[in-house]
């Protein structure tokens, strides 16, 4: 369909929101295999358009932003089209990377759960292997039986150097980003 002269893809309900009425709407400029940064649009106002994750929570996502919309409500209030221009920009400029020190290492942007778990299912001996660490945590596992997600404690669990760099790499092949080099 189109919104605002734009080409965009469907619009569907969001069933994790239920008490919200929003509905997500897919950016068909995104070229990539997924889509990192969803993009709301609140069903009685177009104005109370929001992207999750937050895109001024990550390194450069305030780039991708309009002045003066980046924190609260800024990144909460954005118009359709303003969420359009920074999910292409930030998923223009997407690269997981494994990042880390001696509290542990992590994989940056954001390794969501649901991504975790596809990369798991698609990668049987390396989710056995390399990376059961990251493919057994309770948030990832709820993913495939959602049953377990009231059970999960809300708590951060850093990988070793090992896990991130591989998660990294294959998250980067997931969405279709090319390896480096």
């Amino acid at each position: 369909g189109t919104w605002l002269g734009r080409q965009t893809g469907e619009v569907l309900r969001d069933r994790r929101t239920s008490t919200t009425p929003c509905a997500y709407l897919r950016n068909c400029d995104v070229t990539l295999e997924r889509e990192l940064w969803h993009i709301f649009v609140h069903d009685d106002d177009e104005a109370l358009t929001y992207m999750l994750p937050r895109p001024d929570n990550f390194a450069g996502g305030s780039d991708c932003l309009p002045s003066g919309k980046s924190g609260m409500p800024g990144v909460n209030e954005l118009s359709v089209a303003e969420a359009l221009d920074a999910s292409t920009c930030l998923h223009a400029k997407l690269r997981f990377e494994a990042a880390g020190g001696d509290s542990g290492w992590d994989v940056t942007p954001i390794d969501l759960p649901g991504d975790v778990a596809e990369v798991c299912r698609r990668n049987p001996k390396l989710a056995q292997k390399t990376l059961a660490p990251a493919c057994t945590q309770c948030m990832v596992r709820s993913v495939l039986n959602p049953s377990l997600l009231g059970g999960c404690p809300s708590i951060y669990i850093p990988y070793s150097e090992t896990v991130a760099k591989a998660l990294a790499i294959e998250l980067n092949a997931l969405y279709g980003i090319a390896p480096e080099g």
